[in-house]
């Protein structure tokens, strides 16, 4: 079974899941961590959107930002827009598929923060950031939360069929596209056992 069939078959289990190993509660501290005031108005592209977990997590935090997300797999968009609908939020994201390595079926550019959440792992990296970063205003930030390069990490890539990168590697990836490391995040022990899989870098756009 591939990625997509597999992610396809989860996808109405999934959001248990990212309860269970802590991952909501670690999105809500991450989010916490951007350079954003509460009440600013700013753009969000989120690549790779899943059930759509960290914009859920900012549109909760930031009631005047709009979210544009898309993911390879249909089965995970719907339920995004199935859990932006529970919290009301519809008017305020625009959800489709769409692929990190491909031009973005949207008319928005100049993104204020762009958020990849495990994508990476499945693709070309330097090639998906640099793709991306063409959304991204000057001085704008981009937010990679990637599966740690670690024994348990590992794990998890085997069952579903992705590779993690090393801290150097990812960095390298966005030095290379025109983006500066501006915080590392270490994600605390009270979400386990998401804090042993993830970690979360913020870049910002020279």
């Amino acid at each position: 079974m591939n990625a997509q069939n597999l992610y396809s078959k989860i996808a109405g289990l999934y959001d248990i899941g990212l309860w269970l190993n802590g991952y909501k509660g670690a999105a809500n501290f991450i989010v916490g961590k951007l350079p954003f005031s509460v009440n600013d108005s700013f753009k969000v592209l989120d690549a790779g959107c899943g059930s759509g977990l960290y914009s859920i997590a900012i549109l909760k935090r930031f009631p005047n930002a709009q979210v544009v997300a898309f993911d390879l797999n249909q089965g995970m968009t719907e339920k995004m827009k199935n859990n932006l609908a529970s919290h009301g939020f519809e008017n305020r994201a625009q959800v489709f598929v769409g692929n990190v390595l491909e031009n973005i079926n949207t008319d928005e550019r100049d993104f204020d923060l762009i958020i990849t959440g495990g994508v990476l792992e499945y693709v070309e990296i330097k090639q998906a950031v640099q793709n991306l970063t063409r959304y991204l205003r000057s001085s704008g930030y981009f937010l990679n939360s990637a599966v740690r390069d670690n024994w348990l990490g590992n794990l998890l890539a085997k069952w579903f069929g992705f590779t993690p990168h090393s801290s150097e590697k990812n960095i390298s990836a966005f030095e290379e596209n025109g983006l500066k490391l501006r915080e590392s995040i270490k994600i605390p022990f009270q979400y386990f056992p998401i804090c042993l899989i993830k970690s979360a870098d913020i870049f910002k756009k020279l």
